[in-house]
């Protein structure tokens, strides 16, 4: 977020300016106009495919973001936290990432996460995975 500051020439012109703050930062005053506040949105999605038991597949989650500015992400991590019915959600071990991730202004970008499948062939085929992630 733009940080703002406003140098004032002068000593004389404190006293003044502090007048003058409330009305031109209030609502519908002319700085309200000029310093709109962004509230950037992020969010996460994620796709696996192809889930077989004890083989490691690939949780490609990707970054979406609608802030003006390019993003860092540090650290991303999905974790379950629940499975359908028959299926232990324990039994889905995804690994975290770490390193850093450009997201640009606007735009989106990948990652991929190692995904294990624990247990018996069978056990959760067909299964339907609820997760959480969480960026750094």
């Amino acid at each position: 977020m733009p940080i703002v500051a406003v140098v004032l020439p002068a000593l004389k012109w404190v006293a003044t300016a502090g007048v003058l703050a409330v009305p031109l930062a209030s609502p519908g005053g002319p700085l309200a106009q000029a310093m709109p506040l962004e509230r950037p949105t992020v969010t996460i999605t994620g796709s696996v495919s192809g889930l077989q038991a004890e083989v490691p597949a690939r949780l490609t989650l990707t970054v979406h973001s609608t802030a003006s500015q390019q993003l860092v992400v540090n650290q991303l991590s999905a974790r379950v936290t629940g499975a359908s019915a028959g299926c232990d959600a324990r039994a889905l071990e995804i690994d975290d990432w770490n390193g850093s991730l450009e997201v640009p202004a606007g735009g989106a970008s990948a990652v991929v996460l190692r995904t294990v499948l624990h247990g018996s062939p069978g056990v959760c085929a067909g299964a339907t995975w609820q997760l959480a992630y969480t960026s750094r």
